[in-house]
């Protein structure tokens, strides 16, 4: 069998890039799982264990981690580089997002990335990856219920968008705990 020495060539381009993404995903969930290594134990950074089930409730902020390796460690970021979400906990533990139904907010709202927030979720066995759901905001040492709401249907969500009884926009409320008739629209 006779080979032609430029398709064996573009070959070898074509593992060695694929070669390169592997590693660079390898690296950045090395990063995020030294980065949580500590965070799992219930105790530290303002997280519970709620149940043995593997519950736990975090408080921080939904940051991108490649934005923030760069601001950490100086790492190389192309520009326009693509958001990788996480939750960094006020221990500085980080965890990588799952994107969920659940979860949709705090990649489909900008104003998630805004707020000081309690995340209730789950950390998967030997990760560093969150499936979390926001439950509550902090805000001027003040915590308050977070959610959307549609007051056509008064449905609570934490699920952004149309409602899913009349498709009119559930607005996103932040009220004290236990009283819908306080809310503020934020």
């Amino acid at each position: 069998m006779i080979r032609k020495p430029g398709l064996i060539r573009k070959r070898l381009q074509r593992l060695s890039i694929r070669a390169i993404a592997g590693a660079l995903f390898l690296i950045c969930a090395g990063w995020c799982s030294v980065f949580a290594a500590d965070a799992t134990s219930p105790e530290v950074g303002n997280s519970s264990s709620s149940d043995v089930s593997g519950d736990i409730e975090l408080r921080g902020r939904v940051v991108c981690i490649p934005e923030e390796m760069h601001r950490l460690h100086k790492a190389h970021l192309p520009t326009g580089h693509t958001h990788i979400y996480g939750f960094k906990t006020v221990d500085g533990a980080i965890y990588t997002l799952l994107r969920t139904k659940n979860s949709e907010a705090f990649f489909a709202d900008e104003r998630m990335r805004q707020k000081e927030l309690i995340v209730k979720g789950r950390v998967f066995p030997e990760t560093a990856i969150l499936d979390a759901t926001p439950l509550r905001t902090v805000r001027d040492g003040v915590i308050y219920d977070l959610y959307y709401y549609c007051d056509i249907c008064a449905i609570k969500t934490v699920v952004p968008g149309e409602c899913m009884c009349c498709q009119q926009s559930a607005v996103l409320m932040e009220t004290l705990p236990g009283s819908l008739d306080n809310f503020q629209p934020r």
